[in-house]
């Protein structure tokens, strides 16, 4: 997100935290981020008097939170400390002091519970948070005796899928599981907007400063496990993870994370995997009764003048949808047919056919020539308007449509989808 161009700071005068490199570039952006934070500022004080104008101010408890940590190396995006402590600001007149603060251990997990209690409704079961309720009218100091948090990075972006997951404790460790610690840590800071262009000053200053290059090496590499303690290391520099003294902390700690992911269904190889296609040298496939962004292709390495669409189909008379090829098309069997929806819904569709069950094929060329064929037989024609074969935005699925559940022709696939697959060009099984 564009920050509001620096107008209220010297940069030069600007105390840098230690986790930043300090460049000229790092100044320039750190300034615009604090005039944002200004801008931000402003615009939150006109809600609070539009409040107040309209003679709710004692009737109204007023939250000002942030989703993660600022736009910089080592916070956004990650679990390290600067990525997941944000402020929480709180206005509750006659409840909450001015000037009132807390240390207790809360979670954005919490938010729902708390606005249902502060509401004056029932706890709902089933929530993964708890109601701070009793923090802010100071009944407790005490809140969570740990909490967790992950970061997928981009999980759609075919190009820094490199996940993480943690456990903090109220004493103040802090662990961290990376899953992916052979590869390159990347995110828009470096590798695509380059917000305020300030990183390629860091690849520079790291060839001659040592601070500078830790700072790189740091947020660009990670190890498998990682053990900070926040309260003497809150810049999280030194990594305790094989110091002796916290072998037993580091064991506890992960049997403590692993009982919170089997609890969510999240097995480590799903978290390996994430929701990225599977690549081979022409052709993809997605995981069963899932899918994947366009963001997660190389758009100029996936640009078929001819697709393939390959499936072995089971109970095709009741069937539903085959798979959603980006924006462009919905592939169906249901009742005994085979067919496409197109946008616009236009739906064209097979004659019944005899079999319920057999090899799909379908292939689209560029020019928009249609067929599809079931059990080797030519099942369908059809010269569509324009080219549907390219990546449109949206999803490729298997088996369902993204974020919807239908019925009839795309309800979820009732019946077996085995080896599907989208292959661009030819259908070559050659080496």
């Amino acid at each position: 997100m564009p920050w509001f161009p620096n107008q209220d700071f010297n940069p030069e005068a600007l105390k840098l935290p230690d986790y930043l490199a300090d460049t000229k570039a790092t100044r320039k952006a750190l300034a615009a981020y604090y005039t944002s934070i200004g801008a931000a500022d402003h615009m939150l004080g006109e809600v609070m008097q539009a409040i107040d104008k309209a003679g709710q101010k004692n009737n109204t408890v007023m939250m000002a939170i942030a989703d993660q940590g600022a736009q910089f190396p080592s916070a956004k995006w990650t679990v390290y400390d600067q990525g997941l402590r944000i402020p929480m600001i709180i206005r509750w007149p006659g409840k909450v002091p001015a000037g009132a603060t807390s240390d207790a251990l809360v979670s954005l997990v919490d938010l729902t519970p708390t606005l249902v209690d502060l509401g004056g409704g029932q706890p709902i079961k089933g929530l993964d948070g708890a109601s701070f309720k009793n923090v802010l009218l100071k009944k407790t100091d005490v809140h969570h005796d740990f909490i967790f948090a992950e970061t997928s990075v981009e999980p759609h972006f075919w190009y820094n899928y490199t996940p993480s997951r943690t456990v903090i404790t109220r004493e103040g460790l802090h662990y961290i599981k990376n899953y992916h610690p052979g590869l390159r840590f990347i995110t828009h800071i470096d590798k695509v907007e380059q917000n305020e262009f300030y990183f390629d000053s860091w690849t520079a200053a790291a060839t001659t400063d040592p601070k500078a290059k830790f700072l790189l090496d740091r947020y660009s590499y990670r190890a498998p496990d990682e053990l900070y303690d926040i309260n003497t290391d809150r810049n999280e520099f030194n990594n305790l993870v094989t110091n002796p003294a916290y072998h037993r902390k580091v064991s506890d700690l992960k049997k403590l994370l692993d009982q919170e992911l089997a609890r969510q269904g999240e097995t480590a190889q799903m978290i390996r995997e994430g929701n990225l296609p599977v690549f081979f040298d022409k052709s993809y496939t997605v995981r069963p009764n899932g899918s994947a962004s366009d963001l997660s292709f190389n758009r100029k390495l996936w640009n078929p003048d001819v697709l393939y669409i390959t499936a072995y189909l089971d109970n095709i008379a009741q069937g539903g949808v085959v798979c959603e090829y980006f924006n462009n098309f919905k592939l169906f069997a249901h009742n005994s047919k085979i067919g496409i929806k197109l946008p616009g819904g236009t739906e064209i569709t097979s004659e019944t056919l005899p079999l319920q069950q057999g090899q799909l094929l379908l292939r689209l060329s560029a020019a928009g020539e249609l067929e599809v064929r079931f059990n080797q037989a030519l099942v369908l024609t059809k010269k569509l308007e324009k080219d549907f074969t390219k990546i449109n935005g949206g999803y490729v699925t298997w088996g369902m449509i993204q974020g919807r559940e239908l019925k009839g022709n795309l309800q979820p696939y009732a019946g077996k989808i085995t080896d599907l697959r989208f292959t661009m060009n030819e259908l070559s099984r050659e080496p």
